[in-house]
């Protein structure tokens, strides 16, 4: 089975933040943030009450909910930014473009422009339907990006994934 398509910026940002929402030390990060952030805007808002300013504690405890909603939010939209100023400084043709990859019985041949890879079954971790994407993670933070409109429709989708996950099921045992 081949699939050919093409990976624009969108879809590279989106794997980005797919691997942002979904990392147990990301989600970690925010924690901590949270709750760092939750202690000092806290410690300040009790400081404020102990001069007699009930109003400045509402302040501050209304400063913290939006914080709480927020932080991630915020965090997510600043990581897309930052992709996007990266993806504009040079030449992404290396990832951005066309691309083509093959299923076979012992692994997937990836070719883009300038390459032509070939991974063993061994070597992949795991394959993931997101709501635009399939990924296919050969590592923490690295993988292969499928634009789900690169399909003709969802049974597409179904078969694809269904010959992958048996072909690597199969390269695995």
């Amino acid at each position: 089975m081949t699939l050919d398509f093409e990976l624009n910026k969108k879809d590279y940002i989106d794997f980005n933040v797919y691997y942002l929402d979904n990392s147990a030390i990301i989600r970690k990060s925010l924690l901590v943030a949270r709750v760092l952030l939750s202690i000092i805007i806290l410690i300040i808002g009790l400081s404020v009450v102990k001069r007699g300013n009930v109003i400045g504690y509402i302040y501050f405890v209304v400063i913290w909910l939006l914080m709480l909603i927020f932080l991630p939010k915020g965090y997510r939209s600043k990581v897309k930014k930052r992709i996007e100023k990266m993806l504009n400084e040079g030449n992404n043709a290396y990832f951005l473009g066309p691309w083509s990859i093959k299923l076979l019985e012992d692994g997937i041949v990836t070719v883009n422009t300038f390459s032509e890879s070939k991974t063993k079954w061994e070597g992949i971790e795991k394959i993931v339907e997101g709501k635009e994407h399939i990924f296919i993670h050969v590592g923490t933070v690295s993988g292969f990006i499928i634009p789900k409109r690169a399909f003709h429709d969802n049974k597409g989708i179904d078969e694809f994934l269904t010959t992958f996950r048996s072909l690597m099921n199969r390269g695995n045992s």
